[in-house]
């Protein structure tokens, strides 16, 4: 599926058009247009290793009927908390407010965001505003081991084994 003189936008596309045919390449009026579109995804893309970026491609194949956004597509590159061995927000709240201290994200958490004032908020707003500052704190630390060339390793990875 790779050619090593390829871009990343160019091996999209060329995915794409033989994943979705004529009709995904006619959208591209003409060859300007093409490659400023294959500029901008080998640019967002630039960070993401190959091999997840291919995996994101057989996905796409796979599941939808019309291949996605740059946007769309950079989501389905992230891993997810289950993959990451990383509780769903609601859980992960309840940790946050107890001394468990197993989780490197919770322990940001807890100097970024005041414990006394999301305690004295309903539960909603509560889960709200953590889960907000949770997922950016999880896609920044994914983004900068994608920028750093690490390999992204769950916490059971690691060794810490986290019961839910």
């Amino acid at each position: 599926m790779t050619n090593k003189n390829l871009t990343i936008g160019e091996l999209v596309f060329m995915n794409f058009v033989a994943i979705y045919g004529p009709k995904y390449k006619s959208s591209f009026s003409d060859e300007s247009i093409l490659k400023l579109t294959e500029q901008h995804w080998t640019d967002a893309l630039k960070d993401i290793p190959m091999k997840k970026i291919k995996e994101t491609i057989l996905h796409c194949r796979d599941k939808f009927e019309w291949p996605p956004s740059i946007a769309e597509f950079k989501k389905l590159c992230m891993p997810t908390l289950q993959e990451l061995n990383l509780p769903e927000p609601k859980k992960a709240l309840q940790l946050f407010f107890s001394d468990f201290d197993e989780i490197e994200i919770l322990n940001k958490l807890r100097k970024i965001l005041d414990r006394s004032e999301l305690g004295r908020m309903n539960s909603e707003m509560a889960l709200t505003v953590f889960t907000k500052k949770y997922m950016e704190l999880v896609e920044k630390d994914i983004s900068t081991k994608w920028k750093e060339n690490k390999q992204i390793k769950s916490d059971a990875q690691k060794g810490i084994m986290v019961q839910f």
